[in-house]
């Protein structure tokens, strides 16, 4: 009795072979299921942490290229007329009325290419209305900041006084009137080239070219236009197709600019892009492509414009 007993409690203990099998493949379906919850959640968080660079580097990029906008055409309040250049250059100088030793017309804005103004090489655009990319261009001149009395002999500056004005370089100001004030004279030209932001700015007695941010595949510019001289905008039109058909007195009655650029983030797996994107005029289509996409808009009124 004893001997059966114990023979069968040796029988009852443990897992047989085929339990510990079926254990096992639970375990791996648990694991499994744990494995792919955990993959899938580190997926979304990277495509989160994507699409909030994506917004925060299309916002900037629209923040720097707008940010000193405003100030176009400033000229401590002489007119356009009266600021005189003479004997002031600039290397390797943009053409026509987009030379950087014109103070005036402070704005002008055309469609992109690989011969932009003379003085930068940008990237053509595709202007076609229901499925385009544009890669438009603008530019400002004036002065920005407060009054300047320190002077650098590197630096651009305007001297004005409410009777005339003089573009110069350096310490030696020229002496107009005991009321004369001095801001730094600036040119910025801002572009696409190879998808990325590009500022074409004046530095010392050049123009130097600085990228501002990559991934910026479309930009459109919309004109907000006052012709009869109200001061206030009575059409809208994109930039010209030809910009040397302009006048300078075309440009200056531009009173608003509406700047919409197109971010797009790296190539990302499980994403397809089939939206539309409106530029203005012009539609952009995602294609298909595995690419997220932000479009930021903003519009800049051209205050100093406004009373030329």
């Amino acid at each position: 009795m004893d001997s059966c007993l114990l023979k069968n409690s040796h029988r009852m203990s443990g897992f047989t072979i085929i339990e510990l099998m079926v254990a096992m493949v639970l375990s791996l379906f648990l694991l499994a299921g744990v494995a792919t919850l955990y993959l899938n959640t580190f997926i979304a968080q990277r495509e989160s942490s994507d699409m909030v660079l994506l917004n925060n580097n299309a916002r900037s990029a629209l923040a720097i290229a707008s940010g000193d906008l405003k100030s176009a055409g400033f000229a401590n309040g002489v007119a356009a007329g009266s600021i005189r250049s003479a004997g002031y250059t600039v290397t390797d100088d943009c053409s026509g009325l987009a030379s950087a030793t014109l103070p005036f017309p402070a704005f002008l804005a055309g469609r992109g290419g690989n011969n932009i103004l003379d003085c930068a090489v940008g990237q053509a655009g595709n202007y076609t209305a229901a499925d385009g990319k544009p890669s438009d261009w603008f530019l400002f001149k004036g002065t920005a900041g407060s009054l300047t009395t320190a002077l650098a002999a590197t630096g651009n500056y305007l001297v004005a006084n409410s009777q005339e004005g003089r573009v110069f370089r350096g310490t030696n100001v020229p002496d107009l009137s005991p009321d004369q004030e001095i801001r730094e004279y600036q040119f910025s030209l801002f572009y696409l080239a190879n998808n990325e932001l590009r500022l074409l700015r004046l530095d010392n007695d050049a123009l130097v070219d600085t990228t501002l941010a990559s991934n910026i595949e479309a930009m459109r510019i919309e004109l907000g236009i006052n012709e009869n001289g109200d001061g206030q905008v009575n059409r809208h039109q994109s930039v010209p197709a030809n910009t040397s058909n302009w006048s300078a007195g075309q440009w200056n009655q531009v009173q608003s600019v509406k700047i919409h650029l197109l971010a797009r983030s790296p190539e990302t797996n499980n994403y397809t892009d089939n939206r539309t994107y409106t530029m203005g005029d012009i539609t952009v289509k995602g294609g298909g492509d595995n690419r997220h996409r932000h479009l930021v808009s903003t519009t800049v009124f051209l205050y100093n414009h406004a009373y030329q």
